[in-house]
Order: structure tokens, then C-alpha cells, then sequence
């Protein structure tokens, strides 16, 4: 699933490309994208003959401000990516388009579990405070880690913290020198200081290198993320750790893998 260096990449690359651009027509190829909250008419009447006058991110969820005041918000669930075109072609699970004067956008998604809407305010979305938001302060999430979950299923939790999947947590929790297991309200005040600060570096670094491709993600550009390439324990079970050279270990907590080293975290 493209998390949240995943989503800051495409913002990026779609403002570079469609900053100002006028929306002629959207147009869903499939309904469930809407999740049954909004019609096509709708949308149609909130959308078109509008200037996309910024692009957001908050959390996973990408932001498209319009000229009337509306946001049109994406989310890409587990496989959906987006491409610029001067033509609308027919890629592979085309599921929604919008049609500017710079080029058409296409959002193809393979198992469908995207979602789009209209909004008036971010504050719909109801997410939590955000990595690299204006609200990422200490005081604020130090009063989150009051709770026996484990840290591993914290970092998930997208009302508390949004923005961070499976990925970056591992990735996280392995630079902080955290196990996955630790209940969260278990962390000492050092733990909680190092975690604060490497959540940022982390997924700043990401994004830095166009975020992470495991399967499917792809930039607007149709180019894979190169962060892959740097990562340093997730899906490296059984093989050594670059800082120690002790064994890469899989667990599994609340129904997701979590790779980790023990010799490294604790």
C-alpha cells in the first residue's frame, strides 16, 4: 500500500505538472470508488470547469484543491497509481480519470480498494496528527503513548499516528533501536525522544528517493520508488543486519508481519 512518501511523491510530481490546470471533465469507470457516499453527477457538478489550485497530502490521503473550494481527496488504497497523459489510453484497470487543458490524469487501481470524494474541509478526514504536518509536536505525541498496544500497532494506527504503514514502521522502530513488541506506555523518555525524531527522518529520507516499490507503487512518471534499495530490515527476514550482522527475525503482531533485529532494538 502506498504509504505516506509514496503519496508525497505523486503530490509532488502531480503539482509539478498540473498546478493551475483546468478541469474539463472526471469521469468514473468504476463506482465503487466513490464507496457508495457520493454519485458521478455529483462529483461532476463539485469538479468540473475548476483550477487545481494546490495539491495536499494529509496522511495517505492525497489532496486536490479546486478553484470553488471544494478538495477533492484520493486515496490509493493498496494498488492504486496515476499517470499523466495527453490521451486517455486504455492501461491496464482504468478505473477514473480527469480530463484537464495540461493532459489527462488516469488512476488505474488492480484490487480496487481506492476511494475518492469531495470535501469542504481536511478536517473531515478525521486523521491523526501528521509526521510531517504543522501539528508533529512533542507535547502532542507523547500524550498519545499512554497505551498498552504495542508500538509496532501504534505507529498503524492511522488515528493516532497517519501516514505510516508496514513498511516505514519496521523501518522506524529498526533506527529508534525499538523492538515491535514493547507496549508503547513501556518506552522511557530517551526511547520516546529518539522516536519522535527518527519518524521525520525516515520517511523525509524516503521521499527523498521517490518512496519504496515492493510490487506495484510507481511515481507519475511510471518509475518505482528507489528507496527499496535502502531498506533495513523490512522484508529482510533471515538475512543480517547492516549495523550488527545479527539475524533479521519475522513476527507476527495484530495480523502484520513485523521484521526486526534483537540484537539492534530492544
Amino acid at each position: 500500500m502506498p504509504e505516506l512518501p509514496e503519496v508525497e511523491t505523486i503530490r509532488l510530481g502531480l503539482e509539478e505538472r498540473l498546478l493551475g490546470a483546468l478541469i474539463k471533465t472526471i469521469d468514473l469507470r468504476d463506482q465503487k470508488l466513490t464507496r457508495g457516499q457520493v454519485d458521478l453527477l455529483t462529483i461532476k457538478k463539485l469538479v468540473e470547469n475548476n483550477y487545481l489550485v494546490k495539491f495536499g497530502r494529509c496522511g495517505k490521503n492525497l489532496l486536490l484543491f479546486l478553484s470553488n473550494g471544494n478538495i477533492l481527496f484520493w486515496h490509493l488504497g493498496m494498488t492504486g497509481s496515476f499517470k499523466i497523459s495527453e490521451n486517455i489510453e486504455e492501461i491496464p484497470y482504468l478505473r477514473a480519470y480527469l480530463e484537464t487543458d495540461k493532459g489527462y490524469l488516469l488512476y488505474s487501481d488492480i484490487r480496487r480498494f481506492g476511494k475518492l470524494g469531495v470535501i469542504k474541509s481536511t478536517n473531515e478526514l478525521k486523521k491523526g496528527i501528521d509526521p510531517l504536518g504543522d501539528n508533529y509536536l512533542y507535547d502532542n505525541f507523547n500524550k498519545l503513548l499512554t497505551s498498552n498496544k504495542v508500538i509496532k500497532s501504534f505507529l498503524l494506527d492511522q488515528e493516532k499516528i497517519s501516514g505510516i504503514g508496514n513498511i516505514y514502521a519496521d523501518e522506524i522502530l529498526w533506527k529508534a533501536k525499538i523492538l515491535p513488541n514493547r507496549p508503547a506506555n513501556s518506552l522511557s523518555t530517551e526511547e520516546i525522544n529518539r522516536l519522535f525524531k527518527t519518524i521525520p527522518e525516515v520517511l523525509k529520507e524516503a521521499i527523498k528517493h521517490r518512496g519504496t516499490t515492493i510490487s506495484d507503487y510507481r511515481d507519475i512518471n511510471s518509475n518505482p520508488g528507489e528507496y527499496s534499495e535502502r531498506l533495513k530490515v523490512y522484508g529482510k527476514e533471515g538475512k543480517p543486519c547492516n549495523e550488527c550482522q545479527g539475524i533479521i527475525k519475522k513476527i507476527k503482531l495484530g495480523g502484520r508481519s513485523s521484521c526486526f533485529c534483537s540484537d539492534c532494538q530492544k
